[in-house]
C-alpha cells in the first residue's frame, strides 16, 4: 500500500513507564506504517530508566514525535488522557509502549471506516513474548455494539481506532479495566464499531500482567457495571455470566 499524506491526520496515544527496552520497537512500529499522516504522542509516566531519553532521541529522528512528561506518575488511564487532551488528529488510536503494530494497520482501518461508515474500528491482533513466535491470535466479531459490548469486551485496546472529531474526545477514568470503560462509552455513541478480520496488531503477554489476574479481572468487571454504569446487581449478574461464558470460550 502507498503512503498518503493528504488525509486526515490520526493521533496515536502510547503511555511509557520505564519501557526503554520495548519503546523503540513499538514506535518504530507506528512511524513505520502505510498510512503516514500521523502523531505520536508518547506520555512519559515518570520513569526512572532510560526512557526520557530514548523519548528525546525518537522525537529528534521524526517530527511526527511528540512529548509529554508527566509531573508525577499517575498511572495508565491518567497518560493516556493527557495524550488525548493534546491530540490534534480527527482520529486517535492507541499503542502501549511493549506492543506492536502490523504495517498496514491504519491504512487498513480507515479503509473500512470510510467502506462501512463506521466511526469506529477494531481488528484481530496476536499475543506474543517473542516478537514474530505468536502464541494465539484473538479475533473479534465483524461488527459489535454498546449492547453486545456490555456482555464482554472483544476491542483490544491496541487495535482501537475512532473519529473523535464527530464523537468527541473519550477518556478514561481510573479504574482497572479503563479501555473497557472507555470503549463502551465509545460505542455507545459510535453506534456499531466495525472489524478488520486480519491481525493488525501484537499484544506483549507479561508475566505479571495485570490483565492476567483472573479473579481480579472478574472483579473489576463487576466494579464497571454495578458501580461505574449503576446497573442493577440482577442486570450485572447476568452480564457477568456472558463475561464468564466469553472467557472460558476464548481459552478453548
Amino acid at each position: 500500500m502507498t503512503s498518503r499524506t493528504d488525509s486526515a491526520l490520526v493521533s496515536v496515544i502510547m503511555p511509557a513507564y520505564n519501557a526503554q527496552a520495548t519503546l523503540a520497537d513499538s514506535a518504530h512500529s507506528v512511524l513505520q506504517q502505510s498510512y503516514s499522516h500521523l502523531e505520536l504522542l508518547i506520555i512519559n509516566d515518570r520513569s526512572t530508566d532510560g526512557t526520557a531519553q530514548l523519548m528525546e532521541s525518537l522525537a529528534g529522528q521524526d517530527p511526527r514525535v511528540r512529548l509529554i512528561h508527566q509531573e508525577n506518575n499517575a498511572g495508565v488511564a491518567q497518560a493516556r488522557n493527557a495524550g488525548i487532551q493534546a491530540a490534534q488528529g480527527k482520529y486517535i488510536a492507541f499503542l502501549d509502549s511493549d506492543d506492536l503494530w502490523m504495517p498496514d494497520k491504519l491504512e487498513r482501518q480507515l479503509a473500512l471506516m470510510q467502506e462501512q461508515g463506521c466511526l469506529a474500528c477494531m481488528s484481530a491482533y496476536h499475543r506474543f513474548q517473542v516478537p514474530g513466535q505468536w502464541l494465539g491470535t484473538s479475533r473479534p466479531p465483524a461488527r459489535t455494539n454498546y449492547k453486545k459490548l456490555l456482555k464482554g469486551n472483544v476491542i483490544g485496546n491496541l487495535t482501537g481506532i475512532y473519529d473523535c472529531e464527530k464523537l468527541g474526545k473519550v477518556y478514561q477514568q481510573p479504574v482497572r479495566h479503563e479501555d473497557y470503560l472507555m470503549w463502551l462509552e465509545i460505542a455507545r455513541k459510535a453506534g456499531d464499531i466495525c472489524a478488520v478480520p486480519a491481525p493488525l496488531a501484537a499484544y506483549r503477554v507479561g508475566h505479571s500482567s495485570l490483565s492476567s489476574n483472573k479473579l481480579k479481572s472478574i472483579q473489576w468487571t463487576w466494579d464497571i457495571y454495578h458501580r461505574h454504569l449503576g446497573l442493577s446487581a440482577p442486570r450485572s449478574g447476568y452480564l457477568m455470566l456472558h463475561y464468564l461464558a466469553k472467557a472460558v470460550l476464548k481459552r478453548l
